[in-house]
């Protein structure tokens, strides 16, 4: 019988991983138990909706926000599937792509279709600098075909015609505008612990409390115990927002009687 793959030669991909599944969401059950609650909730809610795309297409804010429950779900059942695994870097970054999506769906609940209008704006900005950043060096459409530059700066050309008043989403901005400002703190905090490659992202991969100058490597699913559930837990609050700005817009303004009662609990968890 083969011996099955080591961590240590395939890293999360060993079979052995498991082990270390089961340990977490014995240690961290309670958030573990809630989170996949919350999750069931979200689910529900797809269920319910009833959105087609109408005359308005994708532009439609309703729908835009229909398809930002899918991936706010879909990102959240990602970090649990992460987190269990020890796997912390990478489920906090998908945290951060909660808040991200959370505030676009609650500026499409308050801005409707002036927010889908910015959410365009966003893309067209990002496909003109693109487009105009790989023109700017020869050699960079060497492997292109013999037109591209030709189509690159019709590319450029037609998003001019359309505004020239498209910009970048500033995450910060949307959040103040939204109303929802506060809650940037945790986007900007799983933004500089996780998602970039920062100095206190790159620690995660030491022993805490060690000699400097001969530190131990911590790396693989054997992560910090507390660093389990607080990952689950800064991740919440987002999607407790998306479920009720999604409920107002996908199906009624009726409060729901269930994420009221997860959001008691979820306090009693915080021991608030």
């Amino acid at each position: 019988m083969q011996k099955a793959d080591s961590i240590l030669d395939v890293g999360f991909l060993s079979p052995h991983v498991s082990d270390y599944v089961a340990e977490h969401r014995a240690e961290h059950a309670a958030w573990f138990e809630f989170s996949e609650r919350v999750n069931r909730n979200g689910q529900r809610l797809l269920s319910e909706a009833k959105i087609t795309t109408g005359d308005a297409g994708t532009s439609d804010p309703k729908f835009l926000a229909f398809l930002l429950l899918i991936r706010t779900l879909s990102n959240f059942q990602a970090v649990i599937l992460l987190v269990e695994r020890g796997m912390i870097v990478e489920a906090r970054t998908l945290a951060r792509s909660c808040y991200e999506n959370m505030f676009c769906l609650v500026s499409l609940q308050k801005f409707g279709a002036e927010f889908s209008q910015k959410m365009l704006n966003d893309e067209l900005a990002s496909r003109k600098a693109t487009s105009n950043w790989l023109l700017q060096k020869e050699g960079r459409l060497d492997h292109a075909g013999a037109d591209a530059a030709k189509r690159l700066r019709e590319t450029v050309y037609e998003i001019d015609a359309i505004s020239e008043n498209i910009g970048r989403h500033v995450f910060e901005q949307i959040a103040e505008k939204a109303e929802v400002g506060d809650m940037y703190m945790f986007y900007r905090q799983l933004s500089w612990d996780a998602a970039h490659p920062s100095v206190t992202a790159l620690n995660r991969y030491l022993v805490e409390g060690e000699d400097p100058s001969n530190r131990t490597l911590r790396w693989g699913p054997d992560c910090l115990s507390k660093e389990v559930g607080d990952t689950l837990n800064i991740c919440l609050p987002a999607i407790f927002v998306t479920l009720i700005a999604a409920r107002e817009m996908v199906v009624d303004r009726t409060p729901d009687a269930e994420l009221s009662i997860l959001w008691h609990e979820y306090k009693q968890l915080l021991n608030v």
